[in-house]
C-alpha cells in the first residue's frame, strides 16, 4: 500500500468518515462494546460467585456445627471411642487444610498466568501498535475523540 501524502492514512480516513455515523466510527467501538459487556458479565459473574460462597460457608458452619454436636453425643455415649473420635477429626480437618491449599495454589497459577498474558498484552501493544501502557491511540489519536 502507498504511502499517502498530507497527512497519510489518518487524514484519508477523516476524509472517508466525516459523514454520520459511518462504518468506520462504528467499527472502531468494537473493543469498547465487546469489553463493555465482557466486564459486565464478568462482575455479574463474581458478585454471584462472592454470594455463593458467602451462602456456603453460612451452610458450612451450620453443617460442622450439627456434626460437632452428634460427634460429642457419640462420644459421651461410649467414652472407648472418644479417642478415635478425636484423631479422625484433627485427621480430617489437616486433609481439608491440605485441599484448599492446594485450591489457592491453583487460582495463584492461574492468576500468574493471566498476568502474563497481560503484559504479553501490553508488549504487542507497544511493539507492534506503538501504543502504550493505558495510553490507548489509533493512530495518534486518542480514542475518547473517536
Amino acid at each position: 500500500m502507498g504511502r499517502l501524502k498530507n497527512g497519510g492514512m489518518w487524514s484519508c480516513y477523516k476524509k472517508m468518515s466525516s459523514a454520520s455515523d459511518s462504518g468506520f466510527d462504528q467499527y472502531r467501538k468494537t473493543c469498547s462494546l465487546i469489553f463493555g459487556k465482557a466486564t459486565a458479565s464478568q462482575l455479574r459473574y463474581l458478585n454471584a460467585t462472592v454470594e455463593l460462597q458467602q451462602t456456603l460457608l453460612t451452610s458450612c458452619d451450620g453443617t460442622v456445627a450439627n456434626q460437632i454436636r452428634w460427634f460429642e453425643k457419640v462420644a459421651e455415649q461410649n467414652k472407648q471411642i472418644n479417642l478415635n473420635v478425636d484423631t479422625f477429626l484433627k485427621n480430617y480437618t489437616s486433609l481439608v487444610d491440605l485441599i484448599m491449599n492446594l485450591v489457592s495454589v491453583s487460582y495463584d497459577f492461574t492468576t500468574i498466568n493471566l498476568q502474563s498474558l497481560r503484559r504479553s498484552f501490553e508488549f504487542m501493544n507497544q511493539c507492534y501498535f506503538n501504543i502504550k501502557k493505558d495510553q490507548g491511540e489509533i493512530f495518534g489519536m486518542p480514542l475518547s475523540e473517536s
